[in-house]
């Protein structure tokens, strides 16, 4: 028995400052599909009593920081002694080439896209992973090299555990880290998408004009996964010339005006708060409600409402 297990018997582990608490005090850990996915996978691995032990590790907030970078995880957990342990987690990533393969096969697919964009997880992914012969999570003890720095012989010990149920938490909140922790940035990830999907690269590229006196082509950079449109100048000045488009008087601006005449057709998007949801967690987020999940259900009311109120509107100028 080590000198954490002999401590813990008596008194606990000391009490962390400033730890991560779990936002689980009962039940199962994660309330995404993927992080409880990721929760089913390390207990199916079948790692003994320390699961238990970690599971309470976590929800006291003795785990003091974690740090995920490709490949490799990083944590400091408080135990009985006066210095946290520090923990990491070794984990193999998918070779550079089956991402290739993957954002050719799988990430051009415009749902599959759209929800990542969304920062949600297709739930279909681990098939699409499975059919290039990878796997999205890590599928035996051999995808993992862990080592804590506390005196308990047992690997995983209760540290690394605690640290395995709040990463599920990490993952609810941004599911990137998934694709992180694997071998694959965010921004490369997002880059793989907007590149390979028809349906993303429609939307962000501009439209080609030609005008009179040159070819009118807009000119189109990446700067760091953003695709930034430069029009010409001939461009530029046959835009000015135009004058068949309407104007809107500006006693009229503030005025209610019907949308349902040049709104042709809409549609439910296929996630929603998609835009921020890319911008990610906000820090200084407080409430026992998450963000995001709270913004999304806004949005969908919001999407919702507006078709409920552009129908009706339809329907009152047809009587």
């Amino acid at each position: 028995m080590s000198h954490d297990d002999i401590f813990n018997s008596r008194y606990g582990p000391r009490i962390a400052r400033g730890g991560i608490k779990s936002q689980s005090e009962r039940g199962k850990f994660g309330k995404t599909w993927w992080a409880r996915r990721w929760i089913s996978v390390i207990e199916e691995l079948d790692l003994g009593g320390r699961l238990g032990r970690g599971r309470v590790y976590a929800r006291r907030g003795q785990v003091l920081s974690i740090e995920i970078q490709e490949g490799s995880i990083s944590s400091r957990v408080q135990g009985s002694r006066l210095q946290p342990y520090t923990v990491h987690i070794g984990v193999k990533t998918i070779p550079l080439d089956k991402w290739v393969l993957l954002s050719q096969t799988a990430f051009n697919q415009a749902i599959v896209a759209a929800k990542l964009l969304a920062a949600e997880m297709p739930e279909d992914i681990e098939k699409l992973f499975a059919e290039h012969g990878v796997s999205l999570f890590p599928a035996s003890m051999n995808d993992f090299a862990t080592d804590c720095s506390c005196p308990d012989y047992s690997n995983p010990c209760k540290h690394i555990a605690s640290v395995y149920y709040l990463l599920s938490e990490e993952f609810d909140r941004d599911p990137f880290l998934i694709f992180r922790m694997r071998g694959l940035s965010k921004e490369k990830l997002i880059d793989m998408i907007t590149t390979s999907s028809p349906s993303v690269r429609n939307a962000e590229e501009p439209p080609v004009s030609k005008s009179k006196g040159g070819t009118g082509r807009r000119k189109v950079s990446k700067v760091e996964g953003e695709i930034v449109s430069v029009e010409s100048k001939t461009a530029r000045t046959a835009s000015k010339r135009k004058t068949d488009r309407p104007t809107l008087p500006l006693g009229d601006f503030w005025k209610v005006h019907s949308v349902s005449h040049f709104v042709e057709a809409v549609h439910r998007p296929a996630a929603h708060a998609a835009l921020p949801k890319r911008l990610g967690h906000i820090s200084f987020w407080r409430s026992s409600y998450p963000f995001l999940a709270t913004l999304e259900e806004v949005y969908k009311i919001g999407t919702e409402n507006a078709i409920r109120d552009l129908a009706d509107e339809r329907f009152s100028s047809t009587d």
